[in-house]
Order: C-alpha cells, then sequence, then structure tokens
C-alpha cells in the first residue's frame, strides 16, 4: 500500500469479510446472504418451499393470505437470486438457511 491509498474497509466490507456461517466459498457464483436480508415473515415461507404444500396450504399453516405467502416468495426469489423454487430451496440450502435432511414435513 502507497502513502497515497490506505485500507479503508468500510463497515458493511468487514462485516462481509466475516459472515463466517452460512457463507459460500470464494469459488462460487453468488455472494452470501446474511439470513438477516431475508424478514422473519420471509424465513417462516423459506421453510415451506422445501414441501410438496402449495402457495394457499403455506398460506392456510402460517394463518395468512395467499397474497402475503406470494409476496414472501417473489421476495425470497429475489433475495436469493433464484428464479423459481427449486433453485431458491437449493440456494437456502446452500447459505445454511435450511438444514439439508430437515423440512417441515419431517417433522
Amino acid at each position: 500500500m502507497t502513502a497515497g491509498h490506505r485500507d479503508d474497509r468500510s463497515g458493511w466490507s468487514r462485516s462481509f469479510l466475516h459472515l463466517g456461517a452460512g457463507a459460500v466459498g470464494a469459488g462460487d457464483q453468488h455472494p452470501a446472504l446474511p439470513a438477516a436480508e431475508l424478514s422473519p415473515g420471509e424465513l417462516r415461507v423459506l421453510r415451506y418451499l422445501p414441501t410438496n404444500l402449495s402457495r394457499p396450504q403455506i398460506a392456510a399453516e402460517l394463518s395468512v393470505s395467499v397474497n402475503t405467502v406470494s409476496t414472501h416468495i417473489r421476495s425470497i426469489y429475489a433475495k436469493l437470486g433464484a428464479d423459481g423454487r427449486s433453485a431458491a430451496v437449493h440456494r437456502a440450502r446452500e447459505l445454511r438457511l435450511l438444514s439439508a435432511g430437515r423440512t417441515l414435513a419431517s417433522r
């Protein structure tokens, strides 16, 4: 580092570098997504995505409207960079937001 340049890491970059649990390897295509970026409602809906339940069934399980479930699913897809349910589940497992062997259907 030269005298004119300093190592100016923002709080964000330090946090990103120290994500630890849930972070993906440096060779992965997608950056790690901290679980905190998903809202509590999105995390609740996310837990149902590995199941065979439809959006209306998930809504009934969570006692929310189908529109709420659909909104959360769209947001989950966007935040995980997924284009569908399978991709979202796969990405969530990579980020350790879901455990690979446990879903709500197996409880």
